[in-house]
């Protein structure tokens, strides 16, 4: 009946005339007639014409018309008790199900078994047997007790498995199957499948059909086992008029060939009882697919309006909301959304009360109805990843700021990874409408979105900005208490002639209203035009209230989406990108410090990063940034940047006031902590503040280069800031550094990598320039050679009149170093203007061994011999080459690859170093070739 009935429905939607009001009506009183009506779908369509043909005699027609008109309006009210009427019918043959049994004399007859089951605080895990013809003693039936208990228990762990109910364990229930009006009962246990079929029912509120029987015993894994008597209860089956009689798959295996032809029509064989159930709930011969997609295939091929879905209120958990209207509609509050079908409901219903127990408010609303509007049929790629198939209901939690929020959201999504059609989403409130426009000061382009890598699960990316919801509150009230007053048809109807293609509405299940809600996404939100869409609305639905007898109270509520995911999950272990974690930065909303901890701080070689500074420092406050640096070269660079910065912002803001730098003592601190601090990198925001966020910075092969970054877990970033904090107390009159003393050492460093320098003839240069010349000359060298350091990981240890000595502890970065400083000499000197002088040429010596640190009249220094070697090669180094010990180009080989990195060095001589008689290898580094062949480094690489 079902497609013939929907046929109908797109025919007599809305009739146009007394003639198409009148046939309706009829179709109506024959079907009736006729007794085809079987199944809730079909009185829920009834439900949706009557609603129909009840507007549509409250249009204007013709004088002559209207006692007619009455008539008919009449009759319609009766027609509305009948499906009334029917649907209660139907109501209570949930958690049915039909078996055969043998009694004394061999015959075979059809019995019911009727299920209920409770949960409560008072649950004794009673499984009780009665029968309304006769006293049935559960004790004398031990064989039957024992084959219900097994089905009982292997029903609770399917609707566990599917997030129906929150407990699998019989003592957490009281389960009651009752016998209809046999006089006589076969104590066995072949009533085992069709008491797990009654209890699936009663518990789902789904329903199968009354034609079909079930034997067999259900172990508690779910498995079917064969019974007796398997003939005789089959051929009873058939005279009986079954439509399906399902059977354990082994039963009949050698009995087969004895049965009728129709017996062996209506024989189901199933292995276990998922098997049954797919089959047995069934609609229209659509199998339905598993149990997973049970409730969602049902409800999905209902299309009528209220209350069609009060019947699973029994089975989604309530929760009983505590907060006033308006608590989760704050302005830049952030909330998440979970929303599902039927599975699932348990699951989310225990989150919430987790989520509540600690703090974060939370409720969880039922929904009764929805239906959909024709934005999410012109854009249904969208809606899809917004919405579950089936929405029965949503949670909504406020986990704080936008860091906690984060952090809990990775928590929550990983609870809900696995589950089927459940739809996680993180929300903005960015505006209130209703009598007054209330507008964020912060739009949807200035605040950040949330980021697949922050949460660790790939999130849905077809999505846009910001999601706009109607919402129409009535009263439950007069002849409007019981029945919702408005259909979705008028709904829509009136979104669709005020210009606003909605997503859909919904009805909630809330105490004393009817609470209506659309949606509707769009990329950008106007609040003026929000604002006049709400009055529109807002008129059109009081003029239906002041027909129909009822006030409502209209608002919309403008939201921007953060990040959406839909179950189930996949995870993401990508880093977050460069881009992301500069808009991160630039937009993270109500930023006041920002703390760099790495040396390769970004902002003067990515332009995103630096866009993100300069759009901090013009804040209404500007944001306070502070450096943690490991070097005088670190310290030399950020000066650069800063520079930059006061450039581009052209005295708008004072920079340096705003720019602050902590340069780490390495040899008074714990070498494991520096390790720590600066191996990775972090960038924090608002560090010591409640809603502190940060980031580890997540490097790449190539050194001084950054891939991405990963979000710091809160105890990581707490401790760190707890290390740090205290170094950043700039308002100190007096600030010293503390030195350990004791015995007078030197600190071995085996495996130290030196860089040498020298600038050819410098000391003549500088004599035949003069002073000014010459500092502005050695100031732009200087600066090259900080940045340069401070970019591949190294420390300038001291400056010479002609050079400089750098330490480095990865020989790759070295060689990168070396190789990018004489390329920026000779860059500088390609772009000066003919009244400038350049650079002289630079001479630069690779080798690596062991150096010792000691402590000296200036200051710490470094000794041993790889220094004095490393001094001997650069003596014996032309201007303008790079050159190699065969000990370090050993230990680059050993973790390049081999032969790009052969292309890469030229062997050009030998050398007596001092102190040894055998002459040692001397390599080249050849500018020329291309560099990137040599910069696949692993991470681990240490050398």
């Amino acid at each position: 009946m079902i497609p013939e009935m929907s046929e109908r429905l797109s025919t007599l939607r809305e009739p146009r005339s007394y003639k198409d009001l009148c046939i309706a009506v009829t179709w109506f009183q024959d079907l009736f007639r006729s007794n085809q009506l079987t199944s809730l779908q079909e009185t829920d369509i009834l439900d949706q014409l009557l609603d129909s043909l009840t507007l549509a005699c409250k249009r204007p027609f013709p004088n002559e018309h209207k006692v007619q008109i009455a008539q008919l309006r009449d009759q319609i009210s009766d027609l509305q008790r009948m499906v009334i009427e029917l649907r209660e019918s139907l109501n209570k043959q949930v958690g049915r199900a039909s078996f055969p049994f043998v009694d004394d004399a061999e015959r075979c007859a059809l019995d019911e078994v009727i299920a209920t089951c409770t949960e409560n605080d008072n649950a004794s895990g009673r499984v009780e047997l009665c029968s309304k013809a006769f006293d049935f003693h559960t004790s004398s039936n031990e064989t039957t007790q024992l084959s219900l208990e097994n089905a009982s228990r292997a029903v609770l762990d399917l609707l566990r498995q599917q997030g129906i109910l929150r407990s699998a364990s019989l003592s957490d229930y009281n389960i009651r199957f009752e016998f209809s009006d046999i006089d006589s009962y076969y104590q066995g246990p072949s009533v085992g499948l069709a008491a797990a079929i009654a209890l699936f029912s009663r518990v789902t509120r789904l329903r199968s059909n009354s034609r079909y029987a079930f034997t067999g015993q259900v172990s508690i894994e779910g498995s079917l086992r064969r019974i007796g008597d398997e003939a005789i209860k089959c051929e009873q089956a058939a005279r009986e008029g079954i439509q399906k009689f399902f059977a354990p798959l082994d039963t009949y295996v050698n009995g087969a060939a004895n049965l009728t032809e129709a017996a062996l029509s209506v024989l189901i064989r199933k292995r276990t009882l998922s098997e049954v159930i797919d089959e047995a709930f069934a609609i229209d011969g659509q199998a339905t697919g598993g149990l997973e997609r049970l409730a969602s295939l049902v409800y999905q091929r209902t299309a009528s309006p209220v209350p069609r879905r009060s019947s699973l209120h029994e089975a989604i958990p309530r929760v009983e909301n505590k907060y006033p209207p308006g608590y989760f509609r704050e302005l830049d509050s952030i909330h998440v959304h979970v929303d599902g079908g039927l599975t699932g409901s348990a699951l989310v219903h225990t989150l919430v009360e987790r989520f509540d127990q600690k703090g974060y408010p939370s409720k969880l609303s039922q929904i009764i109805d929805s239906a959909h509007g024709p934005q999410r049929e012109s854009e249904p790629e969208l809606y899809d990843g917004h919405n579950p198939k089936v929405l029965n209901y949503f949670s909504t939690s406020l986990f704080g700021n936008f860091a906690d929020t984060k952090t809990n959201l990775r928590h929550l999504l990983a609870e809900l990874a696995r589950q089927n059609e459940v739809v996680i989403e993180a929300e903005r409130v960015i505006g209130v409408v209703d009598d007054e426009i209330r507008w964020s000061k912060v739009t949807e382009h200035t605040y950040p979105f949330i980021d697949s890598a922050d949460c660790g699960f790939a999130k849905v990316e077809t999505t846009k900005r910001v999601e706009i919801h109607f919402s129409c509150d009535i009263p439950r009230q007069g002849r409007w208490q019981a029945e919702p007053p408005l259909s979705f048809r008028t709904l829509l109807d009136i979104s669709a002639e005020e210009g606003i293609e909605l997503g859909g509405w919904f009805l909630f299940n809330r105490r004393g209203t009817w609470a209506y809600r659309s949606n509707m996404f769009l990329e950008e939100a106007v609040p003026w035009l929000v604002k006049e869409q709400r009055d529109r609305v807002s008129l059109r639905l009081s003029e239906v209230g002041r027909e129909l007898g009822f006030s409502c109270e209209v608002s919309a509520l403008a939201e921007q989406s953060l990040a959406v995911w839909k179950t189930p999950l996949e995870t993401f272990d990508k880093p977050k990108s460069k881009l992301l974690l500069a808009d991160w930065e630039e937009k993270y909303p109500n930023l006041t410090r920002f703390w760099v901890i790495t040396p390769n701080f970004l902002g003067d070689m990515e332009q995103a990063f630096h866009r993100a500074m300069l759009r901090n420092l013009e804040r209404d406050v500007p944001v306070s940034y502070t450096y943690f640096l490991r070097s005088s070269a670190d310290l030399e660079r950020l000066q650069r940047l800063c520079e930059s910065l006061r450039h581009d912002l052209a005295g708008r803001v004072n920079v340096y006031a705003h720019m602050g730098a902590v340069v780490i003592d390495s040899d008074c601190s714990n070498a494991d902590a520096i390790k720590d601090i600066f191996e990775s990198g972090y960038f924090i925001a608002n560090p010591a503040g409640k809603d502190a966020d940060g980031y580890r910075l997540v490097r790449s092969h190539e050194p001084g280069e950054i891939l991405g970054a990963e979000l710091m877990k809160p105890r990581e970033m707490n401790n760190l800031v707890n290390l740090l904090e205290p170094l950043t107390a700039s308002q100190l009159e007096v600030q010293g550094r503390r030195i350990q003393l004791g015995p007078p050492s030197r600190q071995k460093l085996p495996q130290a990598v030196i860089l040498r320098t020298c600038l050819e003839n410098a000391t003549a240069f500088r004599a035949d320039v003069g002073e000014d010349f010459w500092e502005n000359i050695a100031g732009d060298y200087d600066l090259i050679v900080a940045t340069e350091a401070s970019r591949h990981a190294g420390q300038v240890v001291r400056g010479t009149d002609d050079g400089y000595l750098l330490l480095f502890d990865r020989s790759v970065d070295a060689l990168l170093c070396a190789r990018k400083l004489q390329w920026e000499v000779n860059n500088y000197n390609a772009r000066l203007r003919d009244d400038l002088l350049p650079i002289p040429r630079q001479a630069i010596a690779l080798d690596m061994g062991t150096v010792y640190r000691v402590t000296r009249a200036h200051g710490l220094d470094l000794t041993g011999r790889c220094l004095v070697r490393c001094l001997q090669l650069l003596e014996t180094t032309p201007p303008g080459e790079v050159r190699m010990t065969n000990s370090f180009v050993e230990a680059v080989r050993a973790v390049l690859p081999r032969k790009k990195f052969d292309k890469a060095v030229v062997r050009v001589s030998k050398l007596a170093f001092l102190g040894s008689q055998e002459e040692s290898q001397i390599w080249m580094l050849d500018l020329d070739i291309n560099a990137k062949p040599i910069l696949a480094v692993p991470d681990s690489v240490s050398v």
